[in-house]
């Protein structure tokens, strides 16, 4: 029996299309985030797991692409105004169900693989309040899909991995939730702009 609900967020109650960490870089650098994705994957793993902030990794692509002419605090200005924008498109209908599903009975939490200023955005905007428990990668200093973030999230829900329903859009982090025994779907919500 299903006692905890996990909901990504990203891919589940915004669209993925419009979280890409790209679009304000590309923006301001005039480089597709392709051509410069090898130079900056170390990176951007720490800055996930909460070890670099969104600032630090923008300075440190500026200095490794030698780009000195671009402000790293402007690309992190644009990606903050993106993601106010992204909270705007929330899926209401998926917080409705948060709330019926929390009156049932269930937990229902939250799991993102995210940025700190990102993280501090939505929390900040109120958006976190909806869920009982939150798995943030950045305050965990873990990340989907290890299967050390799936250990913490079952130890601190502390219920048997089976009674753990978990959903997500990459299917990369339901396979691994499934090798812990947790009950894990995949999903391709669409979302209306």
């Amino acid at each position: 029996m299903i006692e905890a609900i996990v909901f990504d967020l990203g891919g589940v109650f915004v669209r993925e299309e419009d979280l890409s960490l790209g679009d304000p870089l590309e923006d301001r650098i005039g480089k597709r985030i392709s051509e410069i994705k090898p130079f900056v994957n170390d990176l951007y793993k720490e800055v996930v797991t909460g070890n670099r902030t969104l600032l630090e990794y923008y300075e440190n692509i500026l200095k490794r692409l030698k780009i000195g002419y671009v402000n790293p605090e402007e690309i992190l200005s644009s990606h903050l105004e993106r993601h106010r924008e992204v909270l705007r498109h929330w899926d209401r209908d998926l917080s409705d169900l948060v709330k019926k599903l929390k009156k049932q009975g269930y937990l229902v939490a939250c799991s993102t693989n995210t940025e700190i200023e990102i993280a501090q955005e939505t929390e900040r905007q109120g958006f976190l309040d909806l869920f009982d428990k939150k798995y943030i990668s950045t305050e965990m200093r873990l990340k989907k899909p290890d299967k050390e973030y799936f250990s913490y999230m079952i130890n601190d829900l502390r219920l048997e991995s089976s009674r753990i329903l978990f959903i997500d859009d990459r299917e990369e982090n339901v396979l691994a939730a499934k090798q812990l025994g947790i009950y894990a779907k995949a999903t391709n919500n669409e979302h209306d702009s």
